[in-house]
């Protein structure tokens, strides 16, 4: 079955914040973090799920690619 997606007006840097420090967890205190969110971050039509889901996936991939 797929996914209901509800759009909504999201403020990216507010999705940014409030998923970080979920994200600290899961990519372990052995690696850096650091978040870099330019002031001209708006928002876009999204799914709030979708894209914290899409936050965590950059996130552990990213740190699935550091030796």
């Amino acid at each position: 079955s797929k996914q209901v997606l509800r759009l909504e007006p999201l403020d990216m840097k507010a999705v940014i914040a409030d998923t970080e420090s979920l994200l600290r967890r899961v990519i372990g205190e052995d690696i850096r973090w650091r978040t870099v969110v330019d002031v001209a971050t708006g928002q876009v039509l999204a799914d709030s799920a979708q894209m914290r889901q899409i936050l965590m996936n950059l996130a552990l991939n990213a740190r699935e690619a550091m030796p």
